[in-house]
């Protein structure tokens, strides 16, 4: 257990940390939906009080910096703060282990364990599936930018 400078506490598991865009704050995201503030980042929800299908996978920050995007391992997608991304429904049926913005900021990518790209964030380009026919190991995350 920790607290943040809002004096909240942390009872999930951490799953990743985020810098903002201003380079003075950071956001921890836990796999609850919990959503947890350091120095100048501002607090803009969380799912942490509401019911997940899947646990979060997954923190994606906004380009200036007012907002975050949350993914679940089902390809649910939760937009807080001011995002170019919508709220999204469960679309994957592999589970999704990572995601990534593209260089724009704009949109983003969705990964599955089975190498599936999915172009579920904002306006970024689906550029096919994975067409391996048999992955030796799962894939564990995408990078971006």
């Amino acid at each position: 257990m920790f607290e943040n400078n809002q004096g909240s506490s942390a009872g999930g598991t951490i799953i990743q940390i985020i810098g903002n865009s201003l380079g003075k704050g950071y956001w921890l995201v836990a796999a609850d939906g919990g959503v947890f503030t350091f120095g100048d980042a501002t607090f803009y929800g969380s799912t942490g009080g509401i019911h997940l299908n899947q646990p979060i996978v997954a923190i994606l920050a906004a380009t200036q910096g007012d907002g975050y995007i949350l993914v679940a391992k089902d390809g649910g997608v939760f937009a807080f703060g001011q995002t170019d991304a919508p709220n999204a429904t469960p679309q994957s049926s592999t589970p999704i282990v990572g995601a990534a913005m593209g260089h724009d900021g704009a949109g983003g990518w969705l990964v599955g364990a089975n190498g599936t790209i999915y172009n579920s964030i904002g306006n970024e380009g689906f550029y096919g599936p994975n067409i391996a026919p048999t992955l030796q190991y799962p894939i564990v995350g995408i990078a971006g930018g």
